[in-house]
């Protein structure tokens, strides 16, 4: 049995010799469990309630030519006295017990996929590593160790399925030049106008921008009501001003398109306010309207791209860095051609018995329109090469 010899022996002393020989090599024999080459665990065999059935065996060995009819107890008689006959023993152990092993140990051994991440500081910019996603294999694992306490192994190795971060490290090594920058200024008298302008130039703050993302200001910044922390101030609705919540954003879209155009990236939309606005010349602004009207632009650059926005001293900041391009002997600048000026219609007046002699009410006020075209100038060694249509903004009378 094995390669233990029992003829000649009692049932009784068969039964002993293979218990102080088989059950000697298991008893106190033990299973280390490593994870990913380091050693977690060490377990012996009885945790599993190993065992062999050698007992069952025994009473088949000294069954043999007892039963059976007569001519088949013949011919196991023959057999016998051809030679040795063998018998190997089955081991045995709860495989239940596997199963609830591996599957307690999987959640402590659970790592989550992180993607490398990245933020600008005080003392420049910082990558932080991606994490690798570790998990166990809980049926690759079980199958290992149900293999390992069948063939008497002494070690096993738990099975470990991995997941890649999608962005590692290197994804962000690229950002490190300032591509496009621009600012405007704004008054410091009016409270809920600077305060909106503060709100969605913080939404706009740290934005990461991948390969062929495209960024909407108003997914970004909206809704611009007093659930979102906006106030009331002034707003441009049909060509005249009052007042609504919001009021403002639009200058810091204003300065995010003008940055955008420096960084020639791809304007995807654009519209300019019904009215020319004081804050930036004709053809630069970009306006904005909760549900109907977005500025959005698409990297359209190989590379990340990271956007600052922020104010200070009463004016708006936004930077956009990424990877220059472009050799150092090229420069790009904007202007802007006024090519239609529409005078504002006839003034109108009502009388209104209720004013006082000589009293007037200017109910709206006179506004001259325009066609404005806007150009971006390419220079090499600050020689003008090229001229592109940028947009055509038309501002009503």
């Amino acid at each position: 049995m094995e390669d233990i010899h029992i003829g000649g022996l009692s049932k009784a002393a068969a039964l002993s010799l293979l218990q102080s020989t088989i059950d000697k090599r298991y008893k106190n024999k033990e299973l280390k469990i490593f994870y990913e080459q380091t050693a977690a665990y060490k377990l012996p065999y009885d945790y599993f309630d190993f065992r062999t059935d050698y007992e069952n065996l025994i009473e088949m060995a000294y069954g043999l030519a007892k039963v059976g009819t007569l001519k088949e107890r013949f011919v196991q008689v023959e057999k016998m006295k051809e030679g040795t006959v063998r018998f190997s023993t089955k081991e045995w152990y709860d495989d239940g017990k596997v199963i609830r092993f591996v599957q307690e140990l999987e959640p402590n051994y659970y790592v989550k996929a992180q993607d490398a991440t990245f933020e600008k500081t005080e003392a420049g910019f910082v990558i932080h590593d991606e994490v690798v996603g570790k998990a166990i294999n809980v049926e690759a694992s079980v199958k290992a160790i149900n293999e390992a306490l069948v063939k008497g192994k002494s070690q096993v190795n738990l099975e470990v399925i991995t997941t890649e971060p999608q962005i590692t490290k290197t994804f962000y090594e690229d950002i490190k030049d300032l591509i496009g920058s621009y600012t405007t200024a704004f008054s410091s008298n009016q409270v809920g106008r600077n305060e909106n302008l503060r709100v969605a130039a913080s939404l706009i703050d740290k934005t990461l921008l991948l390969p062929g993302e495209v960024f909407s200001t108003n997914d970004t910044i909206g809704p611009t009501d007093a659930a979102h922390g906006y106030q009331e101030a002034p707003v441009i609705v049909n060509g005249l001003i009052q007042k609504g919540f919001g009021g403002g954003v639009c200058q810091v879209s204003t300065t995010l398109y003008n940055a955008v155009l420096l960084a020639e990236l791809e304007i995807v939309e654009r519209r300019n306010h019904s009215l020319a606005v004081a804050y930036i010349e004709k053809g630069r602004d970009a306006t904005l309207a909760d549900g109907s009207i977005d500025f959005k632009f698409k990297n359209n650059t190989n590379t990340p791209i990271y956007i600052e926005s922020y104010l200070e001293d009463y004016h708006i900041h936004m930077n956009i860095y990424g990877k220059e391009t472009n050799t150092a002997n090229r420069s790009i600048d904007f202007e802007t051609e006024v090519v239609d000026t529409i005078m504002p219609p006839p003034e109108k007046i009502t009388e209104d018995p209720t004013l006082k002699p000589n009293e007037e009410v200017v109910e709206k006020k006179a506004i001259v329109g325009y066609t404005v075209k806007l150009y971006k100038l390419i220079y090499i060694d600050n020689a003008l090469t090229d001229k592109i249509e940028i947009n055509t903004s038309y501002y009503a009378a």
